[in-house]
């Protein structure tokens, strides 16, 4: 008989392991001057992220990059807010779905929570609100106010244009409780979708 030669060698686990390597820098810078966490009426607040890296075996290197400013003023009863986020990332082929979204109140008003996601996105909003009354009861204050919303989820940054914006608006009463901001609120998308919302916590 004849002696078998190129016999199949025993995988070795470790050497699998040893081929997924990620090497990276991570930044992050926060500033929060807002007068109130949840109603803010003066103030503004800024945060950034990055993260740049090679993935070992991957088709595109690692990185992603995070933005999201808020700006708010005050007239008499009535305030006015202006935010503006954005984000972009780069993923391999074998990394499936985006790792941003949207949807959901104030974040596409109308559409489902994470509705649309994707690895860059891009939402600009605007929003009105008026203190209801100084004497509240059972609360810090009641509120009434609306919101202009714009922004998308691209698979890829490239694929950002101003003509692929979809907008939303949203009418909302608010309570400024012990528990959290409280939220009755409609919000409409393009199309005549529409939500209701009734929560408590942030947007």
């Amino acid at each position: 008989q004849r002696k078998q030669r190129g016999a199949a060698r025993p995988i070795d686990p470790s050497g699998l392991v040893r081929t997924q390597r990620i090497q990276g820098l991570r930044l992050a810078a926060r500033a929060d001057l807002l007068d109130d966490a949840n109603f803010p009426r003066s103030g503004w607040r800024a945060s950034a992220t990055g993260l740049w890296g090679s993935q070992r075996g991957s088709d595109s290197p690692v990185r992603r990059l995070t933005l999201d400013a808020t700006s708010v003023a005050s007239w008499g009863i009535d305030t006015g807010g202006a935010t503006l986020r954005t984000a972009a990332s780069r993923q391999g082929r074998d990394q499936l779905g985006g790792v941003y979204t949207l949807g959901g109140f104030h974040q596409l008003s109308g559409l489902q929570t994470d509705e649309l996601s994707g690895n860059a996105l891009l939402l600009g909003r605007l929003v009105w609100q008026r203190r209801l009354t100084d004497a509240p009861v059972f609360t810090r204050g009641w509120f009434v106010g609306g919101s202009l919303e714009a922004g998308n989820a691209w698979a890829d940054a490239r694929q950002l244009k101003p003509s692929h914006l979809r907008w939303a608006t949203s009418a909302f009463v608010g309570a400024d409780t012990g528990l959290g901001p409280l939220y009755l609120a409609v919000g409409s998308a393009l199309k005549g979708r529409t939500a209701l919302y009734l929560f408590i916590g942030r947007p």
